[in-house]
Formats: C-alpha cells, structure tokens, sequence
C-alpha cells in the first residue's frame, strides 16, 4: 500500500488488488487503517477537506470519515468552494440535438440545490468570490453562498424563489451548531449566533462545517487552532531558514541517538528512525530516511559547499532533494528478509557473499550514501536510459551536459538549462566539478576532473546475466561503494563538528576542547586502544603519511606552558640513539588557547624518517593532547640531498666532514641522538611542500591560527 500526504490525521492511499492486479484507492488514518473501502479508481483532494472521487466515469464526494456526500454520482465535480460546488453531465448527441453538458450546484451536506439544469455555471471571478453566476437558454441567474438564487431579469424562475430568502432555520439540532456553547444566540429565523454573523452563520451550516464550534469555552475552536498553527509554522519557517533549526536537531540527534558520539554516524542505519517522531518525520509522506527530518537537517548543515543557499525550509518547499547515490536495488534485486534479496537468491550465492550484501544493504543507508541536491538535477537519473543509471555512468553524462557536448543527453541538458539560475556560476566543466567536490563525490573523478568507469553496468533482471559474471560485480560494486560511502560520511562529520563548534552548539565542552584541523584530513573511526574520548585524522601526500590524534588529559601529564628548557632538558635526558629534537615552543593561539609544543624525529630501520608531533593546549578548566606522526615514504632523503648539495655550493657547509651539516638547535655542545640538520630549518619547508615535516608544521599553523 503506498500512502501519501496526511492531512489532519487523514491521508490518500492505495493499494493493488493481488487478484485482479488493479490499482484501488481511499482513506487511511495514520495508523494505517482504511477509512471506509478502498474501491476507487482514483482519489484527490478537493477543498475543504474533502476528497473527489471517481468510479469509471462517475464521481462523488469523499468526507474525511469515508463516507459519500452525494447519493446519485456524477459525470463531473468541480473543487469545493464555501461549501458548495458544482455538478455535472454529458449527454450524448442524438438526432435532435448535440452533445449537452448540464450543470447543476451540490452542498456538502449531501443536498442538491440545484440539478444539472443550466447551460453554464461558474464561480464569479469578483474580488470577493462570494456567488455564482448560470444561464439556462440565455437568461442569467445569480446563486449566493447560502442557496439564495437572484433573477436579474425577472420572471425567468417562480415567483416564489424570485428574491426570497430560502434559508429555513429549524434548530441547532441536526445541524453543525448542535452542542455549540454559541448556539444559545441564535434567535428564531437563524441570523447569526453568539460568535458569527448573519452570512457567515448560515454558510456554516450550510457547509456542515464551522470554524468557531466549541462544546467547551475551553477548548480551541478550529479557527484558534489553525491560526496558533500558523503561528508555530511561522516561527519554525525563519528557525529553518536561518539553520538554528537544523543545528539544535542535529545537536539533539548526537546525543538521544548517537550516545553523545558522533562518530557513531558512520554506521548508522537511518531506517531505523522509521517509528521515530522527532527525527523520522517524513511531513506526512511514506517513510524512506531521504525525506526524514534529520537528514534534511545533517544535509543543510554539511553541504553549504556547494549549496550556498540550501537551509531545511528550502528542502520543504523541494527547491532541494536527497536521493542514494549508491542504489542497491538494480543490482541486488529488493530485499526480501534478512540476509536475502529477490534475484540475487536465485543465483545460490555463498553465505559470505550474502552477508556482504547485506551489510552493503545496511551501509546504503547510512548517511554517507546520500546526497542532497537542487530539486531535478540528480532525481533525472531515474528517467534516463537504463545503462546511465550508475552513477560513474550518470555522471559521465551530467558532465557531457554541463560541457553542452554533442552526445549529452538531451534531457540532462533540459534539466541544467532548466536549473540554470538556480546553478549559478556552476556552469561547464569547471562549474561540474566544483559541484561534485563540494558533494564529497571526488572519488568518482579522475586527476582532471572528468568522470571515471567504474563500473560495468549490470543489472540483476538481464535475462541472460551469467552466474560468474553476476559476482563479478557485485564484487566490484560493493567494494569501491564501501570505501566511498564510508569516506564520505567521514567528511560530513567533519563538516558536522566544525559547523557545530563554530555555533557553539556542538556537546558540551567537559573534557574534550573542540579543535579545528586542516581541511585535507580524514577523520578516522576509533579503535580499541586509542584513549578515551580521542578523535582521530589522517592524510598524505607523495612523500608523507600523516596521522593526528586528539584527546583530553589531566593537568598533571602535559609539559609547562611557560618553561621551555625544562622541557628540553626532558627530551635531551632521554633520548636515544636513533632519535633528535627538531623544536619547542609555547604561547597563544589567535583565540587565546595556551600551548606548547615538541617536534622530534626518529630514523627508521630501513631508512627515511619519521617526525613526531607532542602538543598540548589549555583553555579554562580543559587540557587538550595532540599527538602527530608524520612518517617520510616513497623515495627518501630527497630534502636533505638537494639542501646538503646547495649547502656545499654555497660555501654553507664544509666538504670534509660536512661541518655546520648537523647541530642541536638549542645546544651547540649536546651531540646525543640524530642531531637536527640544515635541511630541517624552516626555512627549506616552502620548497618541499609534500614533506612529512612541512606538513607537520602547516598542521601547526592551522592549529594555531584558527583555534
């Protein structure tokens, strides 16, 4: 069954008939419950909270209880308005006159007031909208809200209708009013009551319906509710377009779902939000995780790059979307139960390879395969040729779009010209990239910013898919889809921590100081044995790795912030042979955060160095120890050849020993250990920007300047 938008607790739904394989529709209630039966050919929304709907040719009105307002249906039913609205028929040509189309005007109440008699009938175009307008054999008639028929010519309708009021006042009794604690006022002939005027009394009963009705002068009227409604709306409108919405759900996400944890994230499952009022609520929509509330919330804050207007009202109003970009279903089939899946079960898979499609199942939704976009611009994908719908394939062709190249498709093209004011500057192959940056799609890429093949593009309902070849890429699929999903929910987080830290509404700084870091590293999950609260990064380079760590630490295991010789009188003490001091220092960063820190370095036993990171910050009552590893790879000793030559063209070195080659930067007289040499300084780190100890000291920079 396939529900749609509730309304008051009420939604349209429908559902296939398994017999006849027809499509009937109706009512539910939020439990899911038919309201009345579901045996129509099609149901809409028709105004005032009613429903139209339709049987073969034939419609009616559905109230919200299920029930059908009309005992006698209708070839035509136009929307409801003050609660009337018009009725109609087809009469077919005959010998004697042409195909008639009569109409006549209904009540909500289930009354005809008028049956199809009239050649035209329409709802006056006035400022005020408050009558209908008909014409039978070319004499005009006026019809008001409340039935009452006006003939402007006269003596074209019994005298009896001719100007007379036709409301009958017979009581409160069987009407909207009946229980009313207003209903006291209304006098004998029925004008007005003790809330509403002459007209708009009488519209309300005629309607069934009355905004003012209250059995209790405690209680809300409708109009109350709807107007203390708006009120919320209003004000949850500008919390979404200012983001403090979408900062204090994701704040409250981390720590009701995540236990506080962020890193959490990256193996959580958004299905499982499918009962959850607060942060699976889907506005009244089937449930899938791209429509929760908390999605839209997680893509608003990490995805201003590109998006620069994107904020969750927008994603309600759907000027932006979230859709997969991994989808499991055209190659693993629809997952039936646990561990299984359609078509993949046909093919007797291995049980290994079954719980690899399962967990890939499980990772589809996690956070990091979804991306959120301008309204149109990837949901096209569904709509294009089968072969497109990979999306190495998909953009492949979106970036053929972008260029305007000759084979692009012709409706990707449409959807950019399309959304061209809505791309902006993104415009081209530069403008494409960008977009696929700013969407952590980089993986996808190749060095010059075009679209890779990575897959080979099968699709598990080929008839003639052989076995083998069907693991093959299911293998090939699961495997590159793991690492970029994972990586990517490594870079929402990030995006995550620094957006919250920035708005301070981040958890609450107990122990462990918020830092920010270089934008180029990765944030890595924990393992077991790394300290309590640490979080963790790494990146590299063609001649670095490089791995940071962050935790919170007592007062009494960090150095001084104000006694650098202690320090390295510390490091001198115990030093060994294969080790050397780089640098110490102390101060304040831009925000005011004391630290101090150590450079060492270590050779390795098969050559190469490795240089080693010991900083610790202070700020209030919290202690901040970050530990680096910054490890030299690939061809080594470049750096120090090239300055060691330079030093020796340059007179800076003596040949014969390499005097002035190697001294300790704080101890002429200190010869223990590897001793720092002339290629360490930093003045050198420019010309070796890939280094392991350049990007050591860029990493302190950027701690330094922005923390």
């Amino acid at each position: 069954m396939t529900a749609y938008k509730f309304i008051d607790g009420v939604a349209i739904a429908n559902q296939i008939d398994a017999k006849t394989g027809n499509l009937f529709w109706g009512l539910i209630d939020t439990d899911g419950n038919h309201i009345g039966e579901l045996k129509y050919s099609f149901v809409e929304p028709w105004g005032d909270g009613y429903y139209r709907c339709e049987k073969g040719s034939k419609k009616n009105i559905l109230r919200k209880d299920g029930t059908e307002v009309l005992s006698v249906w209708f070839n035509d039913i136009e929307p409801i308005r003050c609660g009337l609205f018009i009725i109609g028929n087809t009469i077919r040509k005959t010998k004697e006159h042409s195909t008639l189309y009569p109409m006549g005007l209904a009540c909500v109440n289930g009354d005809i007031l008028f049956p199809p008699i009239f050649d035209r009938l329409y709802w006056h175009d006035s400022v005020k909208l408050d009558f209908f307008y008909a014409e039978k054999n070319g004499k005009p008639y006026i019809i008001t809200k409340s039935g009452f028929i006006i003939d402007p010519s006269g003596n074209h309708l019994p005298k009896l209708l001719s100007g007379v009021d036709n409301f009958e006042w017979r009581g409160p009794k069987g009407t909207v009013c009946h229980g009313c604690v207003f209903s006291d006022g209304i006098n004998e002939k029925g004008e007005g009551c003790g809330c509403l005027t002459k007209e708009d009394f009488r519209n309300s009963v005629l309607r069934g319906q009355c905004d003012e009705y209250k059995d209790d002068i405690r209680k809300l009227s409708v109009r109350e509710e709807r107007e203390l409604c708006n009120l919320k709306k209003a004000n949850e409108k500008t919390l979404k377009e200012t983001d403090e919405y979408a900062l204090a759900l994701v704040k409250d996400f981390i720590k009701d779902k995540l236990d506080g944890d962020v890193l959490r994230l990256i193996s959580f499952n958004f299905r499982d939000l499918k009962d959850d009022e607060k942060y699976g609520d889907c506005r009244g929509f089937a449930f899938t995780p791209e429509r929760t509330n908390i999605m839209k919330a997680i893509m608003t804050i990490a995805f201003k790059t590109p998006w620069h207007n994107i904020n969750h009202y927008a994603f309600d109003q759907y000027e932006y979307e979230i859709t997969m970009l991994n989808p499991y279903s055209m190659l693993l089939g629809v997952p039936l139960e646990e561990r299984k899946f359609k078509v993949l079960y046909n093919y007797r898979p291995s049980a290994e390879l079954l719980d690899r499609a399962w967990a890939f199942y499980q990772q589809c939704h996690t956070i990091g395969n979804y991306v959120p976009t301008i309204a149109g611009l990837f949901s096209v994908r569904k709509d294009l040729r089968k072969n497109q719908r990979y999306t190495d394939s998909f953009l492949h062709h979106l970036y053929l779009a972008f260029c305007k190249d000759k084979k692009a498709d012709k409706s990707l093209m449409g959807c950019i010209y399309n959304l061209r004011k809505k791309l902006g500057d993104y415009q081209g192959a530069e403008g494409f990239v960008e977009i696929c940056t700013g969407l952590l799609l980089s993986a996808y890429l190749d060095d010059a910013g075009k679209p890779k093949s990575l897959f080979a593009g099968v699709y598990c309902d080929d008839k003639a898919l052989m076995r083998e070849r069907y693991f093959e890429a299911i293998d090939e699929y699961i495997s590159f889809c793991h690492k970029v999903i994972e990586n990517r929910t490594k870079g929402i987080i990030v995006r995550l921590l620094e957006a919250l830290d920035m708005k301070k509404t981040c958890m609450e700084e107990e122990r462990v100081m918020s830092l920010k870091v270089c934008e180029q590293y990765t944030l890595v999950p924990p393992i077991p044995d790394d300290p309590k609260d640490s979080i963790s990064y790494t990146d590299e380079t063609t001649q670095a790795l490089c791995f940071v760590q962050l935790f919170p630490v007592e007062k009494d295991k960090i150095y001084p912030f104000d006694n650098n010789q202690f320090i390295i009188d510390d490091i001198h003490a115990s030093i060994e042979d294969n080790e050397g001091l780089i640098e110490v220092s102390n101060g304040c960063t831009q925000y005011g955060k004391d630290y101090v820190y150590t450079i060492t370095k270590q050779l390795k036993e098969r050559g190469g160095v490795t240089y080693f990171l010991t900083m610790h910050l202070h700020k209030g009552n919290n202690y901040l120890y970050v530990m680096g590893m910054f490890e030299e790879r690939g061809v080594t000793g470049i750096r120090d050849a090239t300055v060691y030559e330079y030093a020796l063209r340059e007179g800076i070195i003596k040949e014969m020993g390499g005097d002035g080659w190697m001294k300790d930067p704080y101890d002429d007289n200190f010869n223990q250990g590897v001793l720092m040499n002339l290629s360490e300084q930093r003045k050198y780190d420019r010309s070796f920007p890939d280094h392991p100890l350049t990007q050591l000291r860029n990493l302190i920079s950027y701690i330094l300047q922005n923390n």
